[in-house]
């Protein structure tokens, strides 16, 4: 009797163990699945070229747009469009084949080559883009100054590394807005009194992009240029980020600034 009770207890130890493999490994089986369906969804949107979009900004970044969302792409990708729709300093240049050797290189349909020189915006064109021309940056004014010191606390403009404002409608509403963008670094090597600042004057109302001090001070920013997507109420602004700008190798990238629940974000 005794001997039956050992299997009886033996059977029911291991029908538990059973039961507990199959919770433990059998969930972790079906949430790599859900995953794993999660990341395929993503790839196939990413690699379905009829749904991409595509921009580029200069030699700084080559991006796609899925779901209103940018992702970097590489060059190679850009390279088999057939054409882009070009813009230099902000005007319309042409539609023209990219291909990459140092830089990017333009070439018309009889595959000749095309020079330029300046800022470089092109889309593809299946991407519904305006690119903003009717603006020019300028240096900052008093009223921008006071405006800087009552609201962030500035107190040095001089020697400036970036000085830039753009007068642009950027909400398209008749009432003309300001960009301002600075970086300024103490000549006497004071960190403390280092900072980088991009402020947006929407209709009178302040919007901060960016607002770095003291250490954190070491990028350099730029206004690249302003683009209108899908025919959105408020532009979205492009600025460009350099890291290391003092060093021999310094990095440069780009910010877009999409218009989302009343703030500008980066996409």
């Amino acid at each position: 009797m005794k001997k039956y009770k050992g299997y009886i207890i033996f059977i029911v130890v291991l029908a538990i163990y059973g039961v507990l493999l199959f919770v433990i490994f059998g969930n972790k089986q079906s949430n790599n699945n859900t995953s794993n369906n999660e990341n395929n969804t993503i790839n196939n949107q990413t690699d379905n070229n009829d749904e991409k979009k595509y921009l580029v900004i200069g030699n700084i970044s080559n991006l796609s747009y899925i779901n209103n969302k940018f992702y970097g792409v590489k060059s190679n990708e850009i390279e088999k469009l057939d054409k882009l729709k070009t813009y230099v300093n902000n005007k319309y240049y042409g539609d023209y084949k990219f291909k990459m050797g140092k830089n990017w290189n333009l070439f018309d349909k009889n595959n000749e080559f095309i020079n330029y020189n300046g800022n470089l915006i092109a889309y593809s064109d299946n991407f519904n883009i305006k690119v903003r021309s009717k603006y020019k940056i300028r240096e900052i004014n008093e009223k921008e100054k006071v405006f800087l010191i009552n609201n962030y606390n500035l107190s040095s403009f001089a020697n400036l590394i970036t000085n830039e404002v753009a007068d642009i409608d950027l909400d398209n509403n008749g009432v003309e807005d300001q960009i301002i963008c600075l970086s300024f670094m103490d000549e006497n090597d004071n960190i403390k009194n280092n900072y980088r600042i991009v402020v947006i004057k929407l209709n009178n109302e302040k919007i901060t992009l960016i607002d770095e001090r003291n250490e954190d001070a070491k990028n350099i920013y730029s206004i690249y240029g302003i683009i209108n997507i899908d025919n959105n109420k408020y532009d979205s602004i492009i600025i460009t980020k350099t890291e290391g700008y003092i060093t021999q190798d310094p990095k440069m990238s780009s910010l877009i600034y999409n218009y989302k629940n009343d703030k500008y974000v980066i996409d």
